[in-house]
């Protein structure tokens, strides 16, 4: 299952790669930092949901049999649809009204009237996804992301070659139909080993809401530091320097997917050994799959060293100011980062999400201040020496919470059979 979770975003790693080449390549930097942006907030959109429904979904539904699971992927489907209709809506009228009636920026309108369209679908994506990983189906998985890995570079491709400096809300219409089509593939492999129960009237979305709230809030400040950070870029420095950070950040996203695949695989798999394993052979279990993470980071950042300026010469076709320090910078980052995402999985499993939100509250925190700082003194570099400050609190909060949850008990053994 591991296996095939490492394939799957291997997949979708050198997907969202081509995708960052070809645009680096092709259009003007400006381009690609507005592209830059623009994923920036679709990742949020799909976070909010994985964060609010997904884990909590996994967490509940690992531990139910299949007929309550079917009841509550079904319904889950529906008002997610519904929802998501109803929010782009309004993020429609109002990108309407505020950088076109007001503004008269209706390049800006155009990209977020694709971003909408990408989200809208990629949500709907996500989900599906979540359900083939909660019914232990990941080869299924890989088909279904082997299909949006092949339509998003197509048309990423025609974009970026066609469009030129006007390419980023092409793509993202392209991203869309990749996430449509992956998304049908999944929906019918769910209806064929699953099944879909029909529709009822209970709300899934508040039965899910007293976990997902605090797992949401603790998505977006994560997202704030990790992501958000673009726009203090911008608004301190420039859109080159986002495209810059950006560009070196792509050569380690095969890390960060990894660690994102493997952790939608592992939060299931973790709820269904806490009942019968206990706690302590969780984070056991975590902790040794940290290491092996980390392990793999590490190598691969080596040979990314050795390699840095046959990359950013051949293969990107540019290089950019301080690459080194960019590169060196983001690769501590994102091993820390691996790290502490895997065994905080321990504290999902046990339902800790109102916590985890605070640790990620002061990791934010830490982060955007430093990181504002130091972009005023290191420039485009001093963004990420925030995020790794941000890293380095948030792996000392995760560790001794994780440590106060062992010794408490609650990541103790199992609880004795009842005879």
């Amino acid at each position: 299952m591991f296996g095939s979770a490492i394939v799957t975003q291997a997949v979708l790693s050198a997907c969202n790669l081509i995708i960052g080449l070809v645009l680096i390549r092709f259009t003007t930097e400006e381009d690609y930092g507005r592209y830059v942006l623009a994923y920036t907030v679709l990742a949020l959109a799909i976070a909010v949901p994985n964060s609010a429904v997904f884990g909590p979904q996994a967490v509940l539904g690992g531990k139910w049999p299949l007929d309550e699971r079917r009841q509550l992927f079904s319904r889950v489907a529906t008002q997610l649809a519904r929802l998501c209709w109803q929010v782009g809506g309004v993020v429609m009228l109002g990108a309407v009204l505020v950088p076109g009636v007001v503004l008269q920026r209706w390049d800006d309108v155009w990209l977020a009237a694709a971003l909408i369209l990408a989200a809208a679908a990629a949500i709907r994506r996500e989900h599906l996804r979540a359900v083939l990983y909660l019914g232990r189906a990941p080869i299924d998985v890989l088909r279904s992301d082997s299909v949006y890995a092949l339509v998003a570079v197509m048309a990423a491709a025609a974009a970026a070659l066609l469009a030129g400096g006007q390419a980023a809300p092409w793509v993202l219409l392209g991203l869309a139909l990749a996430a449509w089509a992956g998304g049908w593939r999944a929906r019918a492999v769910v209806g064929e080993r699953f099944g879909w129960a029909p529709d009822e009237p209970v709300n899934r979305l508040a039965q899910l809401w007293p976990l997902g709230r605090w797992a949401l809030l603790g998505s977006m400040i994560n997202w704030s530091f990790v992501q958000g950070f673009y726009f203090v870029m911008v608004a301190l420095l420039d859109v080159r320097a986002v495209a810059a950070v950006a560009a070196t950040r792509l050569l380690l996203m095969p890390i960060n997917l990894l660690a994102t695949g493997v952790g939608q695989l592992l939060l299931p798999m973790a709820a269904s050994w806490f009942p019968t394993l206990g706690g302590a052979v969780v984070l056991q279990r975590l902790s040794a799959i940290a290491a092996g993470l980390l392990g793999v980071t590490l190598t691969y950042v080596a040979l990314l060293w050795v390699l840095q300026d046959w990359i950013m010469g051949t293969i990107l076709g540019r290089e950019f100011d301080e690459q080194g320090a960019l590169i060196a910078a983001w690769s501590a980052c994102f091993a820390l980062g691996v790290v502490r995402s895997t065994i905080s999985r321990a504290a999902m499993v046990v339902e800790r999400f109102k916590a985890l939100s605070a640790l990620e509250a002061i990791t934010a925190s830490v982060s955007l201040t430093s990181g504002a700082l130091a972009m005023l003194q290191f420039g485009a570099v001093g963004g990420i020496l925030g995020l790794i400050a941000g890293e380095v609190t948030g792996m000392v909060l995760m560790v001794g919470y994780l440590t106060h949850l062992r010794r408490s008990g609650v990541l103790g053994p199992p609880a004795p059979v009842q005879t």
